[in-house]
């Protein structure tokens, strides 16, 4: 046997000082196979600037649902399919390979076997299927999940399991090896791949929702550094499978008011702003990025009881209201009378509210136990701070105040006090702007579902239902459409809910540095896809 030859410690020290100096961003370490040791660069940062606020961020990916929380969630957590930079399409993740049967009802997911956690524990399809059947078994209607957890009905036996009606054994979710996952499906579900862009359907170790471990573990491109009211620090997670393609070692996520915000702006110091910036003070026009997106700003009544729980007491306000009027003097771009947005804007002559319409609105009150509008209490509305619908709101108001003679009061108060647990909500009705998951009229109407993990508006309707689930069970796209339609148009008649505008979005990108952004249709921009070209 050859005798190993003993090396002096001064030389040691000196070849590892020579490899740092050489590489500043890798080292390689040879062993069975080549492992990938990264040494971040703080001066590898990129800088997003974001509009103070009072909803402080939530990292849990099974219930946020506000634009900050789910920017910082989208870069902590992956799962079979992410949303490509570009189009805002579904791509492969960690999934490698994915197979579709014949008939559209069995999705097989080949996992790739070095998906691992920021913890260096592996992605395996257990993980998947432990973390759906939990989200499963903690989704009931009062739970106040993300009502995307909704659209998992679409699976064998999940609805009957989380509306606790089935047994955990005999939902479609299967572990067919270590790293094969099998889903069984009611019926064709052509939107599951971008249904499963959403970080409610990452990898999450079960360590962050079993032993709600302090020490967080993520699956996605970056970990969690820094978490305070001023600043958010994304760290480059050197576990994640495809670190070598995530350009920044940093994300660093400022929480400025506008004014500090513009500063920021004009001082070079943030590369991507979601504050505004007044257009004479853009360096280049190429800064500004404004783009209609997949998303629907609208009143909605969230009462649980009460007599605006009442659809007939809804239906007399809505009858005796200038929907048109208040669109149309919104200063929104796209003003729309629709939820699921259209193509268009509807810009149309104002619709006169006639004595038809008020003597049935008169009617619907009197079948309700009123003999006036006068008998009604005092209405509250709310509305989220920042939010460019202030004065629509108070145009509404003054109608209902002036018109009907019902006390309105508007509080302006962050978004998270009526939207995070929407069964909670305390007020009447509610303002939100609401940013599609996917391109799917599914991203819009599971949320006024009866048994959706996430009723927004409190409501229950067994014709909406039945019109929710045939859709769903449809596999014929031109019944699916129909029953789509007539959904939507029950919520109108049904006085639940008030669009007002299509969304777009608004966005500062420094030009001059950054690389890969790009506007797409859903308003996500990955993390691990921003690149900066000058240092």
């Amino acid at each position: 046997m050859p005798v190993k030859k003993s090396v002096p410690l001064i030389l040691i020290v000196a070849t590892l000082l020579m490899m740092v100096f050489f590489s500043s961003s890798l080292l390689y370490s040879k062993g069975i196979s080549e492992e990938e040791i990264y040494i971040l660069d703080r001066d590898k940062t990129f800088v997003i600037v974001y509009p103070k606020g009072e909803d402080e961020p939530l990292i849990d990916p099974f219930v946020a649902s506000d634009e900050l929380s789910l920017l910082i969630l989208e870069g902590l957590f992956e799962g079979l399919y992410r949303v490509e930079h570009e189009t805002g399409n579904a791509v492969q993740a960690i999934a490698e390979h994915v197979e579709v049967s014949e008939d559209g009802l069995t999705w097989t997911f080949d996992i790739y076997n070095d998906a691992t956690f920021s913890n260096g524990d592996p992605i395996t399809a257990k993980v998947f299927v432990d973390s759906w059947l939990h989200l499963l078994e903690s989704s009931s209607p009062r739970a106040q999940k993300s009502y995307l957890v909704s659209l998992f009905d679409v699976i064998k036996g999940a609805k009957e399991y989380r509306t606790g009606d089935g047994k955990r054994s005999d939902v479609g979710i299967h572990e067919k090896s270590k790293f094969t996952l099998e889903v069984l499906l009611n019926n064709k579900a052509p939107y599951l791949s971008s249904l499963l862009t959403n970080v409610t359907f990452a990898a999450i170790h079960p360590d962050t929702y079993k032993q709600r471990n302090q020490n967080l573990i993520f699956s996605g491109a970056y970990t969690l550094s820094n978490l305070s009211k001023e600043e958010i620090l994304l760290e480059k997670n050197t576990n994640y499978r495809e670190a070598s393609s995530v350009n920044n070692d940093y994300v660093e996520i400022l929480i400025r008011d506008d004014l500090e915000a513009i500063e920021s702006y004009l001082n070079k110091e943030a590369h991507w702003l979601l504050s505004y910036v007044p257009p004479q003070l853009l360096r280049t026009r190429s800064d500004l990025h404004l783009s209609k997106i997949y998303a629907t700003g609208f009143f909605y009544f969230s009462a649980k009881d009460g007599p605006y729980s009442d659809a007939r007491v809804r239906k007399a306000i809505s009858l005796i209201t200038p929907w048109d009027e208040i669109r149309n003097n919104s200063g929104q771009l796209f003003p729309s009378a629709t939820l699921i947005p259209s193509s268009g804007s509807i810009l149309k002559k104002t619709k006169v509210v006639t004595t038809d319409s008020q003597e049935e609105a008169k009617r619907l009150l009197n079948l309700a136990g009123f003999s006036s509008f006068n008998d009604l209490p005092p209405l509250n509305m709310a509305i989220h701070r920042g939010a460019p619908i202030q004065e629509t709101a108070m145009s509404l108001a003054l109608s209902w105040s002036n018109t009907l003679t019902i006390p309105v009061i508007v509080d302006t108060v962050p978004l998270s006090l009526y939207t995070r647990y929407p069964r909670e909500n305390p007020y009447d009705v509610s303002y939100i702007t609401w940013v599609a998951d996917f391109n799917d009229p599914f991203a819009f109407l599971p949320l006024f579902g009866s048994s959706s993990s996430y009723n927004i508006a409190n409501y229950s309707n067994k014709e909406y239902d039945t019109l929710l689930e045939k859709a769903v069970n449809s596999n014929n796209e031109e019944e699916r459409k129909i029953a789509i339609e007539a959904a939507e148009a029950t919520l109108l008649e049904e006085a639940i809910i008030f669009p007002i505008h299509s969304g777009f979005s608004i966005h500062i990108v420094d030009s001059e540095v950054v690389k890969g952004w790009y506007d797409n249709t859903i308003n996500i921009h990955p993390l691990r896809s921003l690149e900066l070209i000058e240092r």
